[in-house]
């Protein structure tokens, strides 16, 4: 009987050691070093314009049927490997393409590219939206 409560503990003790570490990486997967937002918008329209703008991701206007592509540099300034994980919120989300996921190793630039696609289909109007930046270290 002995023999079985011994082997009972450490059976729990194993599987409360398995549950820590499962938190514990959960935990370490889910947080990150920075967040960056950058206001985005598009106009679909009957005329192609363009808009300069340093601190907003503005396509300008889009005729249905053609796209536009903007870049956004990212340096790593970290002492370690960083993972950039990008994501799109509002109306817009539906006409931008981009590599969700870029690694960046130390010192290293990055350039992403964004590029807005509007099919012939698409209803004119103002389409806006925020890109978003997770930084992670890269483990």
């Amino acid at each position: 009987m002995r023999k079985e409560n011994n082997l009972l503990l450490f059976s729990i003790l194993i599987l409360i050691l398995i549950f820590v570490v499962f938190l514990f990486a959960l935990k370490l997967n889910s947080s990150y070093l920075e967040k960056r937002e950058i206001y985005t918008s598009l106009k679909i329209s009957d005329k192609l314009g363009v808009d300069v703008n340093e601190t907003a991701l503005i396509f300008g206007e889009i005729v249905p049927g053609s796209s536009s592509t903007r870049n956004v540099k990212l340096v790593n300034n970290y002492n370690f490997p960083i993972k950039i994980e990008t994501s799109v919120r509002g109306d817009i989300k539906d006409f931008l393409d981009f590599d969700k996921i870029v690694f960046a190793d130390v010192n290293e630039t990055k350039i992403i590219k964004i590029s807005a696609s509007v099919s012939f289909e698409e209803e004119k109007g103002n389409y806006s939206g925020t890109v978003v930046f997770l930084i992670r270290k890269d483990i």
